[in-house]
Formats: C-alpha cells, structure tokens, sequence
C-alpha cells in the first residue's frame, strides 16, 4: 500500500470509543459529520443514498461486519423521534430469510452539545459517629417519661 492510500485510510478512520467495538471508515460524504454517533452517521448516509438501503450496502460503505450494521438498522428505527424512515421486508425465494431494508426521510441532529454536568456534593451532612452527641443523652435523660 502507498504512503497516499495509507495516509487517505487512516484519516477516514473513525475513533473507537468503545473497547469491544472495531473501527470502522466514514465515507467521505458524511466526513463533516465523523464527531456523531455511529447510527446518526449511517442515517445521514442513507438520506444521501435516496433509496432503499440494506445491511450489506452500510456494511460495505462503512467496513464493518455485516452483523454490526444489521443491529445499527435495528437501533436506527428505534429511534424515531430523531430518524424518520420506513422499513421494509422482501422475503428471499432461496432462503427462509428476509430482505430488511431502510429507507431514511429526515434526521434531526443536535448540533447544540448538552449542558456539562454539575458533580454532586458528596460531603456528608452529619458527622456524626456512634450512637449520637452528648446533648442528645441529656435531651433523652431528662425529659419526661410517656404516659
């Protein structure tokens, strides 16, 4: 491999996040968008495509196994306040298998990051050790017996 094709290879590498996961590359219609999560990249791919697109279409473009872009379709329609697309199943003659198929209309991005978190206060209130303070013995000492 040439010094180019392996320097365009690895800029097109999208960073793993998770450890159990393997890389995969961005196409380069959707490289302004390689910040984004896995599934919303894959959306945005498939608005582009403008026709129906199943696993083995993502799987090729992305260079991930054949497995991982089934469950990123699953994830895909599960979210449908942000994807808006259809789904479709061709039954296969030559096997009991189906065709899925996805069809992506609209994605809503979030281009605005979500507000940082503020850490919790983890001192505790009371510091307090055994079986209470001393005025509270007084307290319990003195007061009047229940009738």
């Amino acid at each position: 491999m040439s010094l180019t094709k392996q320097t365009l290879r690895m800029s097109r590498e999208k960073p793993i996040v998770q450890k159990n996961h393997a890389g995969c590359v961005v196409p380069a219609s959707v490289k302004k968008w390689a910040h984004l999560p896995m599934y919303q990249l894959i959306a945005l791919w498939c608005l582009q495509q403008k026709r129906w697109v199943d696993r083995d279409e993502i799987a090729d473009a992305f260079r991930i196994d054949k497995r991982r872009a089934s469950f990123l379709m699953s994830y895909i329609l599960g979210r449908p306040a942000r994807i808006h697309c259809q789904a479709r199943e061709i039954p296969r003659v030559d096997s009991h298998y189906s065709l899925h198929t996805l069809l992506v209309e609209n994605v809503i991005l979030d281009e605005v990051p979500a507000p940082a978190r503020t850490p919790i206060d983890t001192t505790p209130k009371c510091r307090r050790v055994g079986n209470g303070a001393a005025e509270d013995w007084q307290w319990l000492l003195r007061r009047a017996p229940p009738k």
